[in-house]
């Protein structure tokens, strides 16, 4: 398969899975929209507060909810998204997850989640590979990766007696991309850090 054509059929594939997403969306009207606006760095989990420089991303998705008591619920998440990487990459990714949720009487919650994901990395700069004792320039549109995503956020819902209520709330989400360089470096740590926006727009 031609590069180009490759990369056609995963951006169709990213297309549809956005449709499929906004139409069970208006078909469940009360399952919500998430978009979130993100920093993404390279870095080890836990040891920076807020990186610089920034590198932006930014994500829709949705949340399905698996269990819902009034205060806590269980949900599979689904999330595709977009970042840029000044030195290193930009890329897209398809993710799905399994969280559970606290939500406290006032409208504070919490979620704990975890979530695994396709990952199609760009690089910025051009790659050279070893051919016959020499360095040539790689071609083609990308490399395919696995990212591993665990994830905690805290945030507030604005009308908390309500089930079906709009929230807001800060994602912290270290993650491994596997591969990244074979035989040199297998898993390189990423750390995310997202402002999200919870909302119901199909809902009656």
């Amino acid at each position: 398969m031609k590069p180009f054509t490759s990369f056609s059929l995963r951006i169709s594939i990213f297309s549809c899975i956005l449709f499929l997403i906004t139409r069970f969306s208006i078909a469940q009207s009360s399952v919500p929209i998430t978009i979130s606006v993100f920093n993404e760095s390279v870095a080890i989990p836990f040891t920076q507060g807020f990186p610089t420089p920034i590198h932006p991303g930014m994500a829709v998705g949705t949340e399905i909810p698996t269990h819902q008591r009034t205060w806590s619920s269980t949900m599979v998440s689904v999330n595709l998204g977009y970042y840029f990487h000044k030195y290193l990459n930009q890329a897209l990714f398809a993710q799905i997850g399994y969280g559970y949720e606290f939500r406290s009487k006032i409208g504070i919650s919490s979620l704990v989640q975890m979530g695994v994901g396709y990952l199609h990395v760009i690089r910025n700069q051009p790659e050279y590979s070893l051919q016959d004792g020499k360095y040539t320039s790689s071609s083609g549109i990308g490399r395919s990766r696995l990212m591993i995503a665990p994830s905690v956020d805290i945030g507030f819902y604005l009308k908390p007696k309500k089930i079906q209520s709009g929230r807001i709330f800060v994602r912290y989400q270290p993650w491994v991309e596997y591969p990244f360089s074979s035989g040199f470096i297998p898993l390189l740590p990423h750390t995310n850090l997202h402002l999200v926006y919870k909302f119901y727009p199909f809902s009656k």
